[in-house]
């Protein structure tokens, strides 16, 4: 079974407690249950690990064209890739802008396309595995594309699922129709970690 883990965090690269902690050991405990797992974070500016690059391209998000690097990491025992998305994740901080609901909407959207590229060189994920409200929209955007495979959504801490106004939504690129109570509507804003929940399978 292949097993793609998309998250925020991986201990040692980039990590802030518990959800770094996670990623960087079950993908290892389950490949020695004969499971093929991938790990796909975004390239965070403190990460220095060497890497090859193996695509790039440019996609429309937000009202402009932002640049995206697939990498991958050399010498891991996790077998680590990175999404490098200049635009959002040139910074010093994992979290705490007041653009992270764009900043992982973009991620999101470049697993898609990461996904694909997987896909085409002969390694197709039968489970994607989400971690907490940063990869959320993951589901989201994979039901709005007809992407395949199946999608996990883990929930780490709860207490933290980015919230945001409901303009977003058009920022993200996501359609009108799915901000109703029984998707991506919370009150009259915008829930990712809800629509994640949602659409998760």
């Amino acid at each position: 079974m292949n097993i793609l883990f998309l998250a925020a965090e991986a201990a040692p690269f980039a990590s802030t407690g518990g959800l770094g902690e996670v990623i960087a050991s079950l993908p290892l405990a389950l490949q020695t249950l004969d499971a093929n797992c991938r790990v796909l974070l975004p390239a965070y500016q403190k990460i220095s690990q060497p890497c090859t690059t193996l695509t790039e391209w440019t996609m429309d998000f937000d009202g402009k064209s932002i640049s995206i690097i697939l990498k991958k990491a050399i010498d891991t025992a996790l077998p680590l890739y990175l999404l490098d998305i200049p635009d959002y994740f040139e910074r010093d901080q994992l979290y705490g802008y007041e653009d992270d609901i764009l900043r992982f909407g973009a991620f999101c959207r470049a697993a898609i396309v990461a996904q694909k590229y997987f896909r085409e060189h002969d390694w197709e994920a039968d489970i994607i595995h989400c971690h907490d409200w940063h990869t959320a929209l993951f589901p989201v955007y994979k039901s709005t594309f007809n992407a395949p495979g199946k999608v996990l959504l883990t929930i780490h801490n709860l207490a933290y699922q980015s919230v945001c106004d409901a303009a977003y939504l058009s920022r993200l690129g996501l359609p009108d129709s799915i901000f109703n109570m029984h998707q991506l509507e919370f009150w009259g804003k915008l829930n990712p970690f809800k629509g994640g929940l949602v659409f998760a399978d």
